[in-house]
């Protein structure tokens, strides 16, 4: 009892009794315990002090940080998980605009909102989008998906819809497919095929159009390529092929010539030469004249020179 006693004073060695206190302490002692008593706690306020001290008891300790060998590496601490609930959509509209895409998200999204049946999803981006990936995808209400390529996502089963052609999946089989499209998605061909892809078609395109462009001017001023001066061309350069075997000078072989019959022989085929080139150029004047007329006419041009029958005042 005098221990108990004792125990109502401040006993802290920072501040020590005085004389007088001292002396009270031990007239208390003398005379004994007190006879005054304190009230019995209820049992209902004893359980619940024991609950609160058993719940203070399980109270986990913070995590140590572990000592580091090296003064400059810093200590790295494990973040608390914390579990967050499923969300939970009242209506199609709430799970739009909540723009879920990849097929864990919608598969999760169907299974905790069962009420709502099944969903429509179709691709976010065209296929002629360097955006566009099977598994990029968006919920959508029917009227805004695409009519030839869409899906309906249940809790049983996916359901591919591409044109005629129905494809069936189970949920777990889908996710799967969707982890193996990621991990190839890694591989660099894989990664850069549509980049590649869209690169390609693009260099095709501007080749295509250059050529054309080339091909469409060419055959706008080209006269080759002309149907009234092109038969004329190829005339001329036939008789100018013909006219280059034509020799400028004759010698006959073993033969000896004097001076004056190497004269005369030589004469001679000039006076023929110079006949058959005066041919040439009347006929090469005429074909041209006829092509280059024509043309005019062609193009809805009328010529002003003179008759071509005549020939006056051409060339």
């Amino acid at each position: 009892m005098k221990l108990k006693n004792i125990q109502r004073f401040n006993l802290s060695p920072k501040m020590p009794f005085s004389s007088d206190e001292v002396q009270s302490i031990g007239r208390a002692l003398e005379r004994g315990p007190s006879v005054l008593q304190l009230p019995r706690i209820p049992d209902h306020v004893k359980d619940r002090q024991v609950q609160l001290t058993q719940g203070s008891l399980m109270i986990p300790s913070p995590p140590k940080r572990t000592k580091s060998s090296s003064r400059g590496c810093p200590v790295t601490v494990s973040p608390l998980s914390y579990t967050l609930s499923p969300p939970l959509f009242n209506s199609v509209e709430e799970v739009i605009r909540a723009k879920i895409h990849t097929p864990p998200d919608i598969v999760q999204t169907i299974r905790n909102n069962p009420h709502l049946g099944f969903l429509y999803v179709t691709s976010t981006a065209p296929k002629s989008s360097i955006k566009f990936d099977t598994y990029n995808l968006k919920i959508a209400m029917f009227d805004n998906v695409n009519k030839s390529d869409y899906y309906t996502v249940s809790t049983h089963a996916v359901m591919h819809y591409c044109g005629s052609e129905v494809d069936y999946l189970s949920l777990e089989r889908w996710e799967q497919e969707y982890q193996y499209h990621r991990k190839l998605l890694r591989i660099p061909v894989f990664a850069l095929f549509l980049k590649w892809k869209a690169f390609r078609v693009w260099r095709n395109n501007v080749r295509y159009k250059k050529i054309s462009k080339c091909r469409r001017s060419l055959q706008e001023h080209l006269f080759v390529l002309n149907e009234s001066l092109r038969p004329a061309l190829i005339d001329i350069r036939e008789m100018c092929y013909h006219i280059s075997d034509m020799p400028l000078c004759r010698l006959e072989k073993d033969h000896t010539y004097t001076l004056e019959e190497f004269q005369s022989a030589q004469y001679k085929q000039l006076e023929e030469v110079s006949s058959r080139l005066e041919k040439f150029r009347k006929l090469a004047m005429e074909v041209a004249r006829s092509a280059c007329r024509n043309a005019l006419i062609e193009f809805g041009y009328t010529p002003d020179y003179g008759d071509l029958e005549t020939g006056d005042n051409f060339i």
